[in-house]
């Protein structure tokens, strides 16, 4: 029908697409002059436990979105973009995202936090510091850098 959205997708091992999310809650200021809105949750049964997906923004209504699904994990799609008003990149994984929209009473899983990495400093804040963070909100594992194509590993069972 000619609409685009910004849409994460989750693949079996057998490389299958499982599930497919389309971001709910747009960014006006980037998403509004392309994307169309999502309109419904994306949840998986996987072996370890029910899985759901998210996209950056979605943040702000990720857990009325998914109210009542019983979920082990999010897989949480990230492209922060740090400012002034809003605070470096480091403080929203390490403060902001844990304090505000996990645990107590808001996200209450395992929450896989993916941001995006770059291959060299620029001056805008916004890449790196990828995160886990389990049911309480409490930072598991992170990443301390920005530059490279490190990959975060956690066992979470």
């Amino acid at each position: 029908d000619g609409r685009y959205f910004n849409t994460v997708c989750l693949a079996a091992p057998s490389g299958e697409i499982v599930a497919r999310y389309r971001k709910t809650h747009l960014w006006e200021y980037i998403d509004g002059a392309w994307a169309s809105r999502g309109d419904k949750p994306a949840v998986v049964d996987t072996e370890f436990g029910r899985v759901g997906l998210g996209v950056c923004y979605d943040i702000h209504r990720l857990s009325d979105l998914y109210a009542g699904s019983d979920l082990w994990a999010m897989l949480y799609s990230v492209a922060w973009y740090g400012h002034p008003t809003d605070g470096p990149t480091e403080r929203w994984f390490r403060q902001d995202l844990p304090t505000t929209y996990l645990g107590k009473g808001a996200l209450r899983c395992y929450v896989i936090a993916a941001n995006w990495s770059t291959d060299r400093e620029y001056k805008w804040d916004g890449a790196g510091y990828s995160s886990v963070y389990d049911a309480s909100g409490e930072r598991l594992a992170f990443l301390d850098s920005k530059i490279g194509d490190e990959i975060l590993y956690k066992d979470l069972r």
